[in-house]
């Protein structure tokens, strides 16, 4: 079934909390246009990933600038109890400035289900795209 999760608004931006590998809680802004999940290192620190180790890979930005990062493999990501997926691409920029969050949440988690974004009602709805109704 649908499952709806509340977004924290800030301007134009939508924020969604977040829990990866089980354990590091974060708040993450709502990116359907990046393809991957971002992470800061400070996080990737947290979650004791090995980033000397992750391969490097080649990235743009929304504002065109090339960048690098470490593509890593985070074991969970999730929104509630019931909207999780497993196994998601994530990127750590190098010298990344996220911000006021931990990163972004992009299409490596969106594409694990159909999804629709309610503005005026601050909610995110998700359906796991393995249920075929």
């Amino acid at each position: 079934g649908v499952k709806t999760v509340k977004q924290e608004r800030d301007g134009d931006s939508f924020y969604v909390n977040v829990k990866i590998n089980g354990k590091q809680k974060t708040r993450l802004l709502l990116d359907t246009g990046a393809t991957n999940v971002q992470i800061s290192p400070a996080l990737a620190a947290l979650l004791g990933l090995n980033l000397r180790t992750a391969e490097r890979v080649r990235c743009t930005l929304a504002d065109g600038t090339a960048t690098t990062a470490r593509a890593v493999t985070l074991k969970s990501v999730q929104l509630t109890r019931s909207v999780k997926a497993q196994d998601v691409r994530a990127l750590v920029l190098e010298g990344d400035s996220t911000g006021n969050s931990g990163g972004l949440l992009g299409m490596s988690f969106l594409n694990s289900f159909i999804f629709q974004i309610d503005p005026d009602a601050c909610e995110l709805r998700l359906r796991h795209r393995e249920e075929k109704k």
